[in-house]
């Protein structure tokens, strides 16, 4: 391999993990809702379930997270896969078992 093919290598994979980092960052922790009410008179107007709506994010959610985990298994440390779990773990902590 060619040093500068290393090198590009290397920054991909550090954009990548920084788009997962700002993914994890701009979410929610599974079953959460910000305002149930004005959540489902939002959907609802549209003729979408709010529970089924909550259920597909909570199911996009732990996609993202099983994704992160898995790039920091393949390209990561110890560290940094430590680090993803620990953040793995808390925003699913309250998911329900059948989303998972």
């Amino acid at each position: 391999l060619q040093p500068s093919s290393i090198a590009a290598a290397v920054s991909i994979l550090r954009k990548t993990r920084g788009l997962y980092h700002r993914a994890m960052s701009s979410t929610k922790k599974a079953g959460l809702e910000t305002n149930p009410v004005e959540s489902t008179q939002l959907w609802s107007g549209k003729g979408i379930d709010s529970a089924l709506l909550h259920r597909s994010y909570d199911s996009a959610l732990s996609d993202l997270c099983r994704e992160y985990l898995e790039f920091e298994r393949t390209a990561g440390s110890e560290e940094s896969l430590s680090h993803v779990q620990t953040l793995v773990r808390s925003k699913l902590a309250n998911l329900t078992p059948s989303v998972a």
